[in-house]
């Protein structure tokens, strides 16, 4: 059963909503906090217009527009889904090895953050009615004035996506300004709050399994969480230090989730199905479908034979390997599908285990990517012959349960774990002799590339895997030499793979530029 959580050590009440806004599905849930009272989590699992999804706690993370733009969920012309990609960091370099330029466009004169937003305000109003009709009116009037929100996002999201979604949050009214929204908007990483979920809601992986007990609570191990969403991967490693948890390897963020496994079956079928009879939207769209819902989430290994089904009995053509209505698809070609997908997580837990403070010995799975079965034996069969356990964090808490992994973002709201680095912070400078001094001075600049006379020279704020917090500072002083009496510093965040940063940024050999990202001026 789950942990007894403390009571809540406020001096005022309040509500906790948040917000999991997932690629393909997303849910809420909230907490009041009463002071001295432990939190009481409940999951918004009723929401107005999809009467169906009675009971469970998720909806599609997808929006329906008019022709005029707005919302509508009756006469919808143009669909926004797998919107959330497009938020993804814009730097360059930062979407290299993966298909996000295949994702579906966005509705018209539509921005990411607009629909973020539009579904923002729907779950919003339907927390509020929820609220009401299970809790009373009186209820939610005694806590709408103080109400927190907590939005999750992936590990690889920063400053700029943060601030988008405040703005998202203003504009829908949630909050009332830019004043507000720092006071009482909240975020929560991916990692973060799977974290809270395996330590708190997967008995069976956690509370029953000595591997956590005996080796990652005395922390000199550490353990892993994958979180292997619809879109993107999330992968961080923690260990614990006293009462708390921290991080021991910069987090990563991967433009692989299972919505991309989705994406290389239609382009199959797409391909192969030119010159048939079926070579149409409809039938393209029902294998699309009926795969994406059924033989994806079983598909468990490559020796076996899989059939799509998607139209009726008179549906044939042996020569496409379609009967009755089905299309015959190997075990090899589906695995073709998840294989890229998978390589790259196993890349990146390599890469995290590798830039562990202290050994790995077990990597949880968590969301529903993370429930394959096919993931799992791939994983198994490379990390067990290194005593490195992976375990499946139990599915049925994902789809069932009315508190949802969003609970843990109320947790999170009372205890963040010390984050690691995921980049270095820098000024940019030149240094220059000085003629006929011998001494150097040192000119500001702008322009990464133009420079003939001299190399860039970092002066780090902090370096690639230092341990850092909300609350915690750097500080670093830097001269200048010329005579203007005021003077703009670029400030750089440089995202190379290299384990020593380059001491001369347009000097070092090897130096690509979409590793030097401008965070802002000074």
């Amino acid at each position: 059963m789950p942990i007894q959580r403390p009571p809540y050590n406020g001096s005022t009440r309040k509500l906790v909503i948040a917000f999991d806004v997932g690629t393909t599905f997303s849910g809420v849930s909230y907490a009041m906090l009463e002071p001295g009272m432990a939190p009481q989590i409940f999951g918004v699992t009723k929401f107005p217009g999809q009467e169906q999804t009675g009971g469970d706690s998720k909806i599609q993370s997808v929006v329906l527009y008019d022709q005029y733009g707005r919302v509508s969920a009756d006469n919808g012309l143009e669909l926004a889904e797998w919107f959330k990609l497009h938020l993804y960091p814009q730097h360059p370099g930062s979407r290299r090895n993966t298909e996000i330029n295949e994702l579906p466009p966005l509705p018209r004169n539509k921005t990411a953050i607009q629909v973020y937003g539009d579904l923002l305000k729907y779950m919003f109003e339907s927390t509020k009615s929820y609220i009401r009709q299970h809790q009373g009116m009186q209820i939610w009037r005694s806590f709408e004035n103080n109400i927190h929100f907590v939005l999750s996002h992936p590990n690889g999201w920063e400053g700029k996506q943060q601030a988008e979604m405040r703005s998202a949050a203003i504009s829908t009214g949630l909050v009332t300004s830019e004043s507000e929204a720092l006071e009482r908007v909240h975020f929560v990483t991916e990692g973060e709050a799977s974290l809270h979920f395996c330590l708190t809601k997967s008995p069976t992986a956690v509370k029953n399994n000595f591997l956590i007990s005996s080796w990652v609570l005395s922390g000199y191990n550490g353990m892993m969480v994958v979180d292997c969403g619809g879109g993107t991967i999330d992968i961080s490693t923690y260990t614990r230090s006293g009462k708390k948890f921290k991080e021991i390897a910069p987090p990563k963020c991967l433009l692989q989730g299972s919505v991309f496994i989705t994406r290389r079956a239609h382009k199959y079928f797409y391909e192969f199905l030119q010159g048939s009879r079926f070579d149409n939207q409809k039938a393209l769209e029902k294998m699309v479908s009926r795969f994406n819902s059924y033989t994806k989430l079983r598909f468990s290994k490559p020796s076996g034979i899989s059939y799509i089904m998607f139209g009726g009995s008179n549906d044939n053509d042996p020569n496409y390997g379609i009967k009755s209505g089905s299309i015959k698809l190997a075990g090899e070609k589906i695995a073709n599908f998840f294989d890229p997908s998978i390589n790259s997580i196993i890349q990146a837990i390599e890469n995290q285990i590798n830039n562990s403070a202290v050994p790995v010995k077990v990597i949880f799975l968590v969301c529903g990517f993370g429930t394959s079965a096919y993931l799992f034996s791939k994983l198994e069969a490379h990390f067990a012959p290194r005593d490195i356990s992976v375990i499946v964090s139990d599915p049925y808490l994902y789809v069932n349960s009315g508190e949802d992994r969003t609970f843990d973002a109320n947790d999170y709201h009372r205890n963040k774990a010390r984050n690691t680095a995921m980049d270095a912070k820098s000024f940019q400078c030149t240094i220059d002799m000085i003629p006929n001094t011998g001494l150097a001075g040192i000119k500001f600049f702008h322009r990464i590339v133009g420079v003939p006379s001299s190399g860039s020279y970092p002066a780090f704020a902090y370096i690639k895997g230092t341990e850092v917090s909300e609350k915690k500072t750097f500080r670093r002083s830097v001269k200048n030499a010329l005579t203007r009496t005021s003077q703009r510093l670029a400030l750089y965040s440089y995202r190379g793979s290299e384990a020593e940063v380059p001491e001369w940024w347009d000097k070092s050999p090897g130096m690509q530029l979409y590793n030097l990202d401008p965070v802002s001026c000074l």
